[in-house]
Formats: structure tokens, C-alpha cells, sequence
């Protein structure tokens, strides 16, 4: 049966306009695989550990020594550090609300595997890690975006795109390198943007502590697994040992919580700093002044 005209017509339009359809999801993939790694910077005691270079949204490189690791049940987190060249670029940016972020989110995921102390010791871990490389988010770009993104599949204009990238390792007491990770991260066409400079750093720095703690966690060989003899996740003995923790990991403040957990929802989202403290600047516990009847601030 000869097809008419029409149902030709309909024909090559679908297909047209299926071609277009995989066009723009071609090229949406390609924007998501925009981050690159940067040089080292120096910051870590060796880079040459690292293993090839991984990941699509995000690019990194890891290293670890899970025997090594596996000797240890404490571990001290040092303050996260701002490199200069990345400094330099932050201007009034509050950078400090995104290192906070990564040692808070640090503590709190290795809470349950390592007793936190807060100095190094002969029988403890150390853990430094760094803000390397930091590009601001444009609020002014990130409000144009919200507002034409009811009439377009991404949600990002190409323009103001933040940047994070960070470095971290684990060091033995006598400073053999244990693990290391090297990580960078752009914001792409699909992120959400926000109204502050440090709207897509801030949104990333939970990316690179997350990878970095999934460096320092049990791997699946009985054998070769670092923590081993550390409580299993969801035990009594783990939830114990975290809330131990809890007070070592109170000094980097109250994370953002529910609202930061729905703000995620949100087609542009609040800055960080309205719904980030950061650092908790009152004395803990052991730092209150001896006076016992001193008058509440």
C-alpha cells in the first residue's frame, strides 16, 4: 500500500526531530565532561602514587595503602587549607564556608570508623587537605539562567560556571603517605547555579569529601581491607563510636541540615551563607572558662 504525501511528510519530521532530540542530548553529555585536572600543586609529600586519572562530572585520581591504613584507629583532621592561588581568585568570596564544609563533612563520615583527636600522635592518623583551585559562580548569570529555564532543557547559561578543586592524603605518624586523592570539579549546564560566589563550590566540596572518605573506607577484600577491625556501619558499636565523636566534630558548627537538604529542590537555590553557620566559634566543653558561675554570653 502506497503511503501518502502526508504520512511521508510525518515521517521524515519525527525523524527529524528525533535526530534533533539526540543531537541536543549528545551535546549535553558533552557539557557534563568538562572538568579537567589541574598540575599538581605541590601541597601533597608525593603525587606519584596516584593512579590514572577517573570520573566524567567530576575528574580525580586516588591512592591508597589499605594495609597501612588498617594499623590505625585514630586520626586527626587538620584545617582544611586555601592555597594562595586560590585565595587570589576568591576576592570577598567566603571561601572559608567551603573548607569548613569539607573537614565538617570529613569528620562526620569517618566518625564511625576512627576515634577523632585533636592533635597528631605516635599512634594516630593525619589527614590535610587543600582548596587548590576555585572559579566564583556569577549570580547574575545563575538568576538569568532560573529565569529562561522553563523554556530550555539545561539550566545553566555557559557563562559564570564555578569551579572547585581540592587535594587530600593520609599520612603515617613517621609521614609515609597512605592515601591521596587529587579532584576537580566545573559546574556544567545541568547544575543548578545559586546567588553567591561560592554557590557551586560549596555545592561540590561535599563531592570531594565524599570521594575522599570512600578512599579511606573498607574495601570489599576480607584480606586487604583497611579498617577491618573498625565497627561495621549501623552496628550499636558504630553508632556508639560516632556519637563519641559527635563533640570532636562540633567545632566546624552545624551543617545546614533540612534546609540545606531543600535547597537542593530549589530551581536556583539559597546562598550557602544563609543557610551555613560554618565554624563554631564558642568554647567546647573542655575550653569553658573555670569559673563555674560565670554568667552566660
Amino acid at each position: 500500500m502506497q503511503r501518502s504525501g502526508f504520512s511521508v511528510f510525518l515521517n521524515n519530521t519525527s525523524k527529524r526531530s528525533g535526530l534533533k532530540v539526540w543531537a541536543v542530548a549528545g551535546a549535553l553529555i558533552g557539557l557534563t565532561a568538562c572538568s579537567t585536572l589541574p598540575e599538581p600543586t605541590g601541597q601533597l609529600s608525593g603525587y606519584g602514587n596516584l593512579d590514572k586519572s577517573k570520573g566524567v562530572v567530576a575528574r580525580y585520581k586516588t591512592f591508597a595503602n589499605h594495609d597501612g591504613l588498617a594499623e590505625y584507629k585514630r586520626i586527626h583532621i587538620r584545617p582544611v587549607v586555601i592555597t594562595a592561588s586560590a585565595a587570589a581568585k576568591a576576592g570577598d568570596a567566603n571561601l572559608n564556608l567551603v573548607s569548613n564544609a569539607i573537614a565538617r563533612d570529613m569528620c562526620n563520615a569517618l566518625a564511625g570508623y576512627y576515634q577523632i583527636v585533636d592533635q597528631a600522635g605516635a599512634d594516630s592518623l593525619e589527614l590535610a587537605a587543600f582548596v587548590t583551585d576555585f572559579s566564583p559562580t556569577s549570580a547574575k548569570a545563575s538568576a538569568a539562567s532560573s529565569a529562561i529555564g522553563f523554556f530550555s532543557p539545561v539550566s545553566r547559561l555557559p557563562i559564570g560556571l564555578g569551579l572547585l578543586s581540592a587535594e587530600a592524603e593520609v599520612l603515617s605518624p613517621d609521614g609515609q603517605q597512605l592515601a591521596s586523592l587529587v579532584w576537580s570539579r566545573k559546574a556544567n549546564l545541568l547544575d543548578t547555579g545559586g546567588l553567591s560566589q561560592i554557590s557551586d563550590a560549596y555545592a561540590f566540596s561535599g563531592g570531594f569529601s565524599s570521594a575522599f572518605v570512600k578512599v579511606l573506607k573498607p574495601v570489599k577484600s576480607p584480606v586487604k581491607s583497611n579498617l577491618s577491625a573498625a565497627p561495621k556501619p549501623g552496628s550499636k558499636a558504630f553508632e556508639q563510636q560516632k556519637a563519641v565523636n559527635g563533640a570532636a566534630c562540633k567545632v566546624y558548627g552545624e551543617g545546614p541540615g533540612v534546609k540545606g537538604f531543600l535547597n537542593r529542590f530549589s530551581p536556583l537555590g539559597a546562598p550557602p551563607e544563609w543557610i551555613d553557620k560554618g565554624r563554631d566559634t564558642k568554647p567546647q566543653p573542655d575550653q569553658e572558662p573555670a569559673k563555674a558561675n560565670a554568667a552566660p554570653k
